[in-house]
């Protein structure tokens, strides 16, 4: 069984693909839409994917800061067994 903090961890690394992956859908629909002509919904949409790419930028946060807690609380392990965890420009495209 996992201890606690493996278990925060893997949640938090659990939120950031669903995130991304929701994110992804989203972007795909605003492009139907706009390819749709449907104007309305695509500027609410396009609205959505913003607070979509700050909710994926505080979850990315949150996981840097959950493996950063983990290498401190394991010394053998070290801070460069860190991840890189692809923290780029989300925004709508």
């Amino acid at each position: 069984m996992l201890n606690p903090e493996d278990l925060v961890l893997a949640e938090a690394e659990r939120d950031v693909r669903e995130l991304e992956q929701y994110l992804a859908d989203q972007r795909i629909r605003v492009s139907d839409l706009h390819a749709a002509g449907r104007d309305d919904d695509e500027m609410k949409a396009r609205e959505g994917l913003l607070l979509l790419a700050d909710a994926l930028v505080i979850a990315r946060r949150r996981l840097r800061a959950e493996r950063e807690a983990a290498a401190m609380s394991r010394p053998d392990t070290g801070a460069g067994a860190r991840e890189d965890i692809g923290e780029t420009c989300v925004g709508p495209s």
